[in-house]
């Protein structure tokens, strides 16, 4: 009945007297766009909006609740000069700000959120270029993860494929799929490969401390990093700073219960898209032994658009999913080192702090031989991640060519504490 009377609405001339700007706008309804009339006993219209381009209407929806049911409406437009494709460019963004307006207001344990099913268009297509859906707003709704659910016919936001379908969409630049993503959150383990362990840890880091960790003054690499061969671009974290990076990365392992890690180096790391010289993405990889699990926080999400820390389950990217970081800058997500992990390309500036963890009952014996670690740490040379796990595993020759290193930037205190562990591992 939702769904038909929306179709109603879009029928009717009203819209055209609200005109919009050129390009695709998403705005609030008409005032009465859906009327008392129009509601079941105990049902109440939360959010109305339509979709228009250049002065056309595309689509139309609204979310309505009924006690702690919540429901999403969407209709296309039947206007016949406006094709299925078009429809669907306004349909998805619409979807997206229905979606995110349940997600920061109204989302709890106690409320559930569903989809009306849209009826048919009203017209035959001689072509199919929805993909085998029966409307646009049902490729819509598909698109950003709703279902058919098991107990009535109205469709569900499915826990697997939503974050899957939002991170496509979150990498093809719609900003409310990223919102969304942030909104929805991992309180739990994700459901990935039964081996694949990851868990978003809300509000891991006090303010102070994503303020401490933001604006340290430390110096980034240039260096050819492993991955893709551009400059590194991070700090490994020494002294009072890295203590207090290694607490905390202790408190991500507690409270994500990994109590089988221990935090054995962090680092700082810069994405800048402005910088010619820098990185504004990270390619695909998995972190190698001696790490066991790597936690990332992001630390100030509102200083970039698109993209950002993905982890990814399978070798196919189509697996990607975004890490849905709170804004504040204060979330973690600890992972598996083996589950493939990246930077999307990020607009703006993105900076992160990153714990690696070795296993707290040891690792396997040739990954703990410093002499080992060190080997491939020479390879390729100037790799200062991989000389850094190698002086945490004891190697004197790492030790000192790290203190070699700071002495040629001037760190004289970095120089002499790694010198005199150099002389200490002997």
């Amino acid at each position: 009945m939702h769904a038909f009377l929306l179709f109603g609405l879009l029928r009717t001339g009203d819209w055209q007297r609200t005109r919009c700007r050129t390009a695709l706008s998403i705005e609030p309804a008409p005032a009465g766009f859906v009327g008392d009339e129009d509601l079941e006993p105990g049902e109440r219209c939360v959010n109305a909006l339509w979709a228009t381009d250049d002065g056309v209407l595309l689509a139309a929806g609204a979310l309505v609740s009924h006690g702690n049911d919540f429901a999403v409406w969407l209709g296309d437009s039947s206007d016949p000069s406006v094709g299925p494709n078009r429809q669907l460019r306004g349909a998805i963004p619409l979807a997206l700000k229905l979606l995110v307006t349940f997600l920061a207001t109204f989302d709890s344990p106690a409320t559930r959120l569903r989809a009306v099913p849209p009826p048919p268009p009203p017209r035959k297509r001689l072509a199919d270029p929805l993909g085998g859906a029966l409307s646009a707003s049902s490729a819509a709704l598909e698109a950003i993860g709703f279902c058919e659910g098991s107990d009535d016919d109205l469709l569900v936001l499915d826990d697997r494929e939503a974050p899957t379908q939002l991170t496509t969409l979150a990498l093809d630049g719609e900003r409310d799929a990223v919102r969304a993503l942030r909104l929805l959150g991992a309180r739990r383990d994700w459901p990935l490969r039964d081996n694949d362990r990851c868990r978003l840890v809300p509000e891991a880091l006090s303010p102070d401390e994503v303020e401490a960790f933001r604006t340290a003054d430390v110096q980034l690499s240039d260096g050819e990093d492993s991955v893709d061969g551009l400059p590194e671009q991070h700090a490994m974290l020494e002294g009072a700073l890295a203590e207090r990076a290694l607490e905390i990365g202790a408190r991500i392992a507690r409270r994500a219960h990994r109590h089988d890690l221990v935090p054995a180096a962090a680092f700082l790391r810069r994405y800048d898209s402005g910088d010619a010289a820098g990185r504004a993405a990270l390619g695909p990889h998995f972190d190698a032994r001696p790490t066991v699990a790597t936690a990332v926080v992001d630390l100030d999400p509102a200083a970039y658009e698109g993209g950002g820390y993905f982890v990814q389950s399978h070798p196919h990217c189509s697996s990607r999913r975004l890490v849905p970081f709170a804004a504040d800058g204060r979330d973690a997500c600890l992972h598996n080192a083996e589950l493939i992990h990246g930077v999307a390309t990020v607009c703006g500036i993105r900076s992160s702090l990153v714990v690696w963890y070795n296993r707290r009952d040891g690792a396997e014996k040739e990954d703990d031989d410093p002499d080992v670690l060190f080997a491939k740490a020479a390879t390729p040379p100037g790799n200062s991640l991989f000389l850094h796990r190698a002086a945490a595993a004891g190697s004197a020759n790492a030790h000192a060519l790290l203190g070699t290193l700071a002495d040629a930037r001037g760190a004289d205190s970095s120089a002499i504490e790694h010198w005199t562990a150099a002389a200490r591992a002997g």
